[in-house]
C-alpha cells in the first residue's frame, strides 16, 4: 500500500521551550487559513508537495497572531501509487480506478475533460482559465466532481490554488478521513494528542 505525504500548520500557545501548555491539539485544515477563496466542505484540506511556499505565509501568520507554530505531517494511504498520468481506462498502470489519489495536474485529457466539464457548470471558464493544468481559485468544485462515479473511491485530490494570501500552491482536499494513517508533529508535539 502507498501513501501521499500532505502537511499542515497547527497554530498554539507555547512555554518557554515552545512547546504546547495545551495537551490535546486539532489539526485544521489549511482552509480555515485562506479565506481569499473557497475549498471543499467535504473533507480537510492539508498542504501538498515539497517546500510547499504556503507554509512560510502560515509560520508568519501564527506570528502575528503571538501562537507558537508547528509543521505537521499527514500521511493518507491510497493503495496504487501511479507512476504514469492517470485516465478513464482500468489499465492497472494508468487507470483511476486503480488507485485512490488523483492529483489533477497529471490527469489526461479524458480525465481532465470529465474534470472541466463539472467545472464549467458551476463557473464560466473565464473564472479558471487555465484549469486544471494550472491553479484555480474555485477548489469547492470537488465536492461536485468527488460525487462523480469515476471519482467516488478516492481518497485524496491534489491541485493547485491561487489565494491573494500566499499565491499559487499546491494542496490536497482528504475526502475519506479513515485513509489517514498517520499525523506526525515531531519532538514538538511528543505526548500531545493531535486531532481533526
Amino acid at each position: 500500500m502507498s501513501k501521499v505525504n500532505l502537511s499542515s500548520v497547527i497554530f498554539y500557545r507555547g512555554d518557554e521551550d515552545h512547546r504546547p501548555v495545551e495537551s490535546q491539539l486539532e489539526l485544521k485544515g489549511i482552509e480555515s487559513y485562506f479565506k481569499s477563496i473557497r475549498f471543499p466542505v467535504k473533507g480537510p484540506t492539508f498542504l501538498y508537495g515539497h517546500r510547499n511556499n504556503a507554509v512560510p505565509y502560515l509560520l508568519q501568520l501564527a506570528g502575528e497572531q503571538g501562537k507558537e507554530a508547528v509543521v505537521v505531517e499527514v500521511h493518507v494511504e491510497i493503495g496504487n501509487w501511479m507512476r504514469q498520468k492517470v485516465d478513464l481506462t482500468d489499465d492497472a498502470e494508468f487507470g483511476i480506478s486503480q488507485t485512490r489519489f488523483l492529483s489533477v495536474k497529471r490527469a489526461k485529457r479524458d480525465l481532465s475533460a470529465l474534470i472541466s466539464k463539472e467545472w464549467v457548470r458551476h463557473v464560466l471558464p473565464e473564472a479558471d482559465p487555465d484549469w486544471p493544468k494550472n491553479s484555480t481559485r474555485n477548489p469547492w468544485i470537488l465536492d461536485h466532481v468527488i460525487e462523480l462515479p469515476e471519482f467516488k473511491h478516492l481518497a485524496v485530490i491534489a491541485y493547485q490554488v491561487e489565494t491573494a494570501e500566499a499565491g499559487s500552491f499546491q494542496c490536497a482536499t482528504v475526502f475519506d478521513l479513515d485513509a489517514i494513517s498517520m499525523i506526525d508533529g515531531g519532538w514538538r508535539l511528543q505526548d500531545i494528542d493531535v486531532v481533526l
